[in-house]
């Protein structure tokens, strides 16, 4: 399959959305050239991504320039968002996240958000706040962690890649690895397999 690559830079704005091209040079030659697109985050306009039907634009505009006026309410209202859509618990724990944690607040605007936060959006309405997004967190690290136990006791030790699986794999598929591992008699089994 052709495989695109692209570089995202998080703090380095470069020209927004481009090519850029990484070169090693050996005794004065280039012997490697590496061409690829490249979008730097910092340079390219917040709203239209806010705005739009991606949410991971809504989350990465965090990371974008941002509007000066209205952040708490911006911030508020891109998690409210998030939470909204259909997406299953683990990909909004990574959305609200990224966008929580790198969404520029002052001082004065951290309380207004937490205001909002009460006020605004609660009963069903609620953006996932900090400490719910630990939990969810800490919760998925907990499950994570007593599989990978299970598994060692059940077929040995495992290779580094099968914990690394396990990481990436949404909460719904952990319970069904968790179900299936009472009756599996191999990794493979369980779609584990450490190749």
């Amino acid at each position: 399959m052709p495989v695109l690559p692209i570089g995202l830079f998080l703090f380095a704005g470069l020209d927004g959305i481009g090519r850029d091209v990484y070169e090693e040079t050996l005794w004065g030659r280039p012997f490697l050239r590496f061409e690829y697109a490249a979008i730097g985050l910092p340079t390219l306009d917040a709203t239209q991504y806010y705005k739009g039907e991606n949410l991971l634009g809504l989350a990465l505009s965090a990371l974008m320039k941002l509007p000066k006026e209205n952040r708490a309410l911006l911030l508020a209202e891109g998690l409210q968002r998030i939470e909204g859509k259909g997406q299953n618990d683990f990909q909004k724990l990574l959305l609200s996240e990224c966008m929580e944690n790198y969404f520029p607040l002052s001082e004065v605007e951290q309380g207004e958000y937490q205001k909002l936060l009460t006020e605004r959006f609660t009963q069903g309405k609620t953006a996932m706040n900090g400490l719910e997004l630990r939990e969810l967190r800490g919760a998925r690290k907990g499950r994570n962690e007593m599989l990978v136990k299970q598994l060692t006791k059940k077929f040995g030790p495992l290779s580094e890649a099968v914990p690394a699986k396990l990481k990436s794999y949404p909460a719904e598929r952990l319970d069904e690895i968790s179900l299936a591992l009472l009756d599996a008699t191999s990794l493979a089994e369980l779609g584990l397999t450490e190749g």
